[in-house]
């Protein structure tokens, strides 16, 4: 999952490289990034050229967290 996190960062300006897991300081560090340029106030335009609308972005990043969520969920209902 940290690895769709960063390449989502990167289309709201946050250049972390992927870290790698059990990397939790790089991991708290990209992610602290990531909710600060969502947190950034926005005129609804893209941060940068190619990127993502920050309210896109927060979308698409909960989206796919809820994703994993029901399919975790599917399978333990195995």
């Amino acid at each position: 999952m940290t690895g769709a996190e960063a390449s989502f960062a990167r289309k709201i300006g946050v250049r972390h490289r992927r870290p790698a897991v059990g990397e939790e300081a790089a991991i708290a560090a990209m992610r602290s990034a990531i909710t600060a340029a969502l947190g950034r106030a926005s005129d609804g335009t893209a941060p940068l050229p190619g990127g993502w609308p920050v309210r896109y972005a927060a979308r698409r990043i909960a989206w796919h967290l809820l994703d994993h969520a029901w399919e975790i969920e599917d399978k333990s209902e195995a």
